[in-house]
Formats: structure tokens, C-alpha cells, sequence
């Protein structure tokens, strides 16, 4: 008998233990979203303004590579461009769709007025509105961006 009310003690401290790290995580990816969400924003404004230098700390450490080669397709025509434009690329954060347990996730966003390199050897074309999906990884705590190549719109 004595080992059946050691057990109760225990199993309901388990169940406790249990249902408060559930909260927990739960808590976790809530308050996550918002930085996530909060990434995706700064990321977006460097990455589509082509301030590529500005995107490298909002992504994770393999994505850099890409914003280098990004950044080294940009020529003297490409900057005339985008000086031109009468304002920068803008954008909305879309729907936020997590895989792999909630540590990555790809994030859609909208983005208008902005300058395309889509073809090297051509000057970047003006775009009116395309649609991108962005991956993002969660590591160390913070939502990062990680690229496994340069961003294309969406073919819808």
C-alpha cells in the first residue's frame, strides 16, 4: 500500500512535469513567431533594397555565400536602377507554414516595386508584385534565415 501512495505522488509530478513543458514549448514557438515574423520584416527590406551587407546577421551561417554572390552580380547599370525607382521594394509577410518539429519553417512574402536580377548578363527588370517563399530555421534560440540559394518568385 505504501508504494501505491508513493506512486499517485509521482505519476501526478510527472503529469505535471509533462503538461507544463508542453506550455512551455508552446509558449516558446508563440513568442517565437513574433521574432520570426520580426526577422522575416528586417531580412526582406536589406535583401529586396539589394543592402545585402544588412541581411547577413538575420540568416543562418551557410546562407552568407549567397548573399556574397548576390551581391557580386550587382553592377554599375543594376545600382543606376535602383537609384531610379521612385521609392523601394515593399512588402507583406504572409502565411507562416513550420515543418521538421517547428524548427524550420518557410515563410511567404509579397513583394512590390522591386528590381529583379533574374538573368545574369541582363540589367536588373522592374517588377510590379511577385510572390517569394522564404525558409527560415530556428537555432540558438532565434529564427534565422537559411538560403540554399538565391530567393525566385513563386510561378503561381
Amino acid at each position: 500500500m505504501k508504494y501505491q501512495v508513493l506512486y499517485r505522488p509521482l505519476a501526478v509530478a510527472g503529469t505535471v512535469v509533462i503538461m507544463a513543458s508542453m506550455m512551455f514549448v508552446s509558449a516558446c514557438n508563440q513568442g517565437s513567431e513574433s521574432q520570426l515574423v520580426s526577422n522575416i520584416d528586417s531580412f526582406s527590406t536589406a535583401y529586396f533594397n539589394w543592402q545585402f551587407q544588412r541581411a547577413v546577421p538575420l540568416c543562418t551561417p551557410e546562407s552568407k555565400r549567397w548573399l556574397s554572390y548576390m551581391a557580386s552580380q550587382v553592377n554599375q547599370a543594376d545600382v543606376d536602377s535602383l537609384k531610379a525607382q521612385p521609392q523601394g521594394a515593399t512588402f507583406e509577410v504572409g502565411n507562416v507554414s513550420y515543418q521538421d518539429g517547428d524548427s524550420l519553417a518557410n515563410v511567404e512574402v509579397t513583394v512590390s516595386h522591386f528590381l529583379s536580377m533574374d538573368t545574369l548578363g541582363r540589367a536588373a527588370q522592374p517588377v510590379e508584385k511577385a510572390r517569394f517563399v522564404i525558409p527560415v530555421a530556428f537555432r540558438n534560440g532565434l529564427w534565422r534565415v537559411n538560403l540554399s540559394s538565391p530567393l525566385r518568385p513563386e510561378r503561381d
